[in-house]
């Protein structure tokens, strides 16, 4: 039925709602809301101040470290002129093993030829033990030369310490003696050779003899080497020689990643251009990619790309032998040289720009070598590093 008019009049009307409230913000959430106009205007305002106030700082920094390297410079020229300074060479005491080694040239090689007669003879058991010394460390086959007869020569033979070293080696930068060695690991019979500890080459030892003020009072001592076990005890201390040559500048090594003699036999032994990462500290740090040619040009990725640098060795009166770039500016001192753990070698700046600037040099093996050869220097990191399981990663 029609309701009638006084019956929709009598009909309750629903109550009104209230609109909803909107949540209250933290001011963390306040702080992502979208900004009002003059708020955007005061954000870029202060951002534009901070990167100011940023690039400042950084301006400071950079003043203050050269200012702090100039004074020092000019202190050290200063005691150097009243006071002198001390231009002999520092002869370090060498280890025992070292020692021995220099004893052996000094005697004539005595007990080097009757040591290599007993390995010859050995067989059989001996040939067994070399097989289970392969599995130990070095300590461990020092320990066991001194059980019988048998134990010591089979601890001396000469391919178990082939082995030894190209198991070691394969973890270290090869300096100019490893790269010879494992280019005749292919060899029976181990050549003598004498080396010197401090320099790595005649023409290093003639120049810095040279240089010396005053002469020197005795010429550096020479080592005999007659076998493998003499190689790796001369490269443990080779590893800290610090005058470094222009192959070691210059070239890498071939057998980078060798970790048998198979390998090193399968080696192809074809040199390529060293890689060295420079470092630059000054307002902001950023690194570049360098390569020393061995017609003294040094080039990199960033200033010297098109326009090389002349570069060369400086040989000091106390007899440390230095890397000299010729840069118009700034005006680079001649550059120390150090070595790292992995016996590796760094160059570091000196004089004004003292730690400003460190080049580091890279051992990458001929596969990362051939990579690197197809990717430009723009796009590139320097090198391919390797995980934990040993595959190549970018």
């Amino acid at each position: 039925p029609t309701p009638t008019p006084r019956s929709v009049a009598a009909m309750p009307t629903p109550p009104l709602r209230a609109p909803p409230q909107q949540p209250k913000l933290s001011a963390s959430e306040e702080a992502c809301q979208p900004l009002r106009p003059a708020q955007g205007r005061q954000q870029t305002v202060c951002e534009a101040l901070g990167r100011r106030m940023g690039r400042a700082r950084a301006a400071f920094r950079l003043a203050a470290r050269l200012l702090l390297n100039v004074v020092v410079t000019r202190l050290g020229a200063l005691r150097r002129h009243f006071f002198g300074e001390s231009t002999r060479r520092t002869v370090e005491v060498e280890p025992p093993e070292i020692q021995r080694l220099q004893a052996a040239l000094a005697s004539g090689g005595a007990g080097v030829e009757s040591s290599r007669e007993m390995t010859l003879e050995a067989a059989g058991r001996v040939e067994i033990l070399a097989e289970i010394f392969l599995y130990c460390s070095v300590a461990s086959v020092g320990r066991c030369a001194s059980v019988s007869n048998d134990f010591r020569i089979g601890a001396e033979l000469d391919d178990l310490w082939r082995e030894i070293c190209i198991r070691r080696w394969s973890q270290k930068q090869h300096s100019v003696h490893i790269r010879r060695w494992l280019a005749s690991a292919h060899q029976a019979q181990t050549q003598p050779e004498e080396l010197l500890t401090e320099y790595a080459s005649e023409e290093q030892l003639t120049n810095c003899q040279l240089s010396a003020r005053p002469p020197w009072e005795k010429p550096p001592q020479r080592c005999l080497l007659a076998s493998w076990r003499d190689r790796y005890i001369f490269a443990e201390r080779d590893g800290r020689r610090r005058a470094i040559t222009r192959e070691e500048l210059c070239w890498d090594s071939a057998f980078a990643g060798c970790c048998s003699r198979q390998d090193v036999l399968s080696c192809s032994g074809e040199k390529s251009l060293r890689h060295w990462a420079v470092a630059l500290h000054f307002d902001r740090s950023f690194d570049l990619e360098a390569f020393f040619h061995a017609d003294h040009k040094f080039f990199d990725t960033g200033r010297f790309r098109d326009s090389p640098a002349p570069w060369h060795f400086v040989y000091r009166a106390d007899g440390e032998v230095m890397v000299q770039l010729t840069v118009e500016r700034p005006n680079l001192s001649p550059m120390r040289v150090t070595r790292n753990a992995d016996w590796g070698w760094t160059l570091h700046s000196t004089g004004d720009l003292a730690g400003m600037v460190a080049i580091n040099s890279r051992q990458m093996t001929p596969t990362e070598h051939e990579l690197a050869r197809r990717i430009p220097p723009e796009i590139v990191t320097l090198y391919l590093f390797r995980d934990a399981s040993g595959h190549e990663s970018g």
